[in-house]
Order: C-alpha cells, then structure tokens, then sequence
C-alpha cells in the first residue's frame, strides 16, 4: 500500500505529454499601440481571454478573474481582472510581503522539467515578488525581471493588474533570436484570495490549468500549460 502511494504522488509530479496540455495563443499586437496601465484601453480586446480561473482544491468551482496576454515586436503585454469583495494585503516594503495577501501570478518555463522557471507574484496594488526556482521548490529571490513595468489598482469590485515584459526575457526562454511567431513557452496563471484579515487566515488559490495534487502546489509540471505565439 505504501509503494502504491509513493508511486501515485511521484506520477503526480512527473512532467505531463505537451500534447495534452491546455494551450493559449497569444495574439499579435504588431501595428496596433496599447496602453497597459489603462485595463480598459481597446487594444485588449484583440487579445483573447482566459476565464475564469478555477478553484480545484475548493468546493468553490471557480472565482472571476480574467486573463489576457499579447505582444508586438518588443513586449509581452498582460492584465488580470480580479473580482474580491475584502482585499487583503500586507504593508510592508520587503518583497515577500506580497506572498502574504491578495495577489495574481504568472509562472514561466523552458520545458516541463522545471530545472529553471521564473515566477511573478503581483499584489493589488503593484507590489512585486519575482524570483526564480527549480523543481522542486528551491527558490532564488535575488532575481529580477528585469524591464519589467506593473500597473494595478483596486477598485469598487476587487482590483486590476496589468503591465509589460520585454520580450527578450521570452526569447531567450524559448531559444528564439528573431520574431517569436510560432514559438512556445509553458507558463502558469494562478491568483491567491486570502479567506480573511487575520494573519493566520488560509488562502483560496485559483489556477488556469487544474493541477495534480492533492493539496494546493503550483510549483509542479502539471500546473502549467503552454503560450504559443
């Protein structure tokens, strides 16, 4: 019985066949200009949606909050829409102050073994924790994305994240020189509601792809899908 577990979680953790895996085209933006750090500016509706996230460790099923991505010839442009009656949030100027309240995310790798893959943690009002890891869990939070520019705001109805990354930091990703047409990255997008205000209060984690495992993990091969350009 022990082995049979054992071997249930190690398949758990393996990396998943890239055909099977949920795919996003991220359109073009080449000709047309785009503010990111206005959410309802026009250019976003040539990008197409990702919604909503899921919820698969909670009865909830799924929670409003809507993806859209795009680039042109030297950016990757990104907003999140996000729906929360109580934000919650740390004020504290150290980076991983954001790991602490509300916040969306977006993981980056090479490939499904997750020798190396870059995450993006975002906090409603455009806090920063970036870092860079390998599978499994071993985290570098010396790094930085470098070039990268976030908007976010929250609102009435919960808050927005926006904002750019140049596209090198994705070329060099996927092993491109030149335009990025037709190339792939896996990647992740998650979101975190902290339950309440209280320190100790869990967390209810939203996903794109609906991961393998028991317990909330992003930080395995089958939480991720691909970016195809």
């Amino acid at each position: 019985m022990v082995n049979w577990l054992i071997l249930h979680c190690c398949l758990w953790l393996m990396p998943g066949k890239t055909d099977t895996l949920p795919q996003y085209t991220v359109n073009s933006l080449q000709g047309r200009q785009i503010d990111f750090k206005r959410p309802g500016h026009k250019a976003w509706d040539y990008c197409r949606e990702i919604k909503p996230l899921h919820a698969p460790w909670e009865q909830r099923k799924e929670g409003d909050t809507r993806f859209r991505a795009g680039y042109d010839s030297q950016y990757f442009y990104f907003r999140f829409l996000v729906k929360d009656k109580l934000l919650v949030t740390v004020d504290n100027s150290t980076e991983i102050a954001v790991a602490k309240g509300d916040r969306v995310e977006m993981f980056f790798a090479a490939d499904t073994t997750l020798r190396e893959y870059f995450c993006l943690e975002l906090s409603p009002y455009g806090k920063v924790l970036d870092y860079k890891a390998a599978f499994y869990r071993k985290f570098d939070d010396t790094w930085d994305l470098e070039g990268l520019e976030v908007a976010a705001a929250p609102h009435a109805k919960g808050y927005y994240v926006s904002g750019r990354i140049p596209l090198r930091f994705f070329k060099t990703l996927a092993g491109r020189e030149g335009d990025m047409k037709g190339a792939s990255v896996y990647a992740g997008v998650f979101r975190a509601e902290k339950n309440s205000e209280q320190a100790t209060a869990g967390f209810t984690w939203f996903s794109w792809v609906m991961p393998k495992a028991a317990d909330p993990d992003f930080h395995i091969p089958s939480a991720f899908g691909i970016f195809r350009f």
